[in-house]
């Protein structure tokens, strides 16, 4: 089950990301957070190989902690780039990617 879950919210996570790349709405961005906070939820929750993840760094610090930290902080990036109307869609769609990739990181 928690395996088709997250397929499932990966999948969503992935449609989101692209109706915010064209509208570049707000409602939609939060729309997009939530799926991508649900699936780190649900991924922590499951154990989804955590094992591997939970390794300690040279600074002694949490490998799993440091990619949540990460998805988080490019979710702000995410935040100042679609409120500043300078921003290239391309930007938003690589900034997007990069936290799919940090997703599936998680996740496998």
């Amino acid at each position: 089950m928690s395996q088709e879950l997250l397929n499932r919210l990966l999948g969503d996570i992935d449609r989101m990301g692209q109706i915010l790349a064209r509208s570049r709405s707000i409602r939609d961005f939060y729309a997009y957070k939530n799926l991508v906070k649900q699936f780190m939820e649900e991924a922590v929750k499951y154990g989804v190989a955590l094992d591997d993840r939970r390794g300690i760094n040279r600074r002694g610090r949490s490998r799993l902690y440091k990619i949540v930290k990460q998805v988080d902080a490019e979710l702000l990036r995410l935040t100042d780039e679609l409120l500043s109307d300078q921003a290239a869609t391309i930007d938003l769609l690589a900034r997007i990617g990069e936290i799919r990739g940090m997703l599936i990181n998680l996740y496998f």
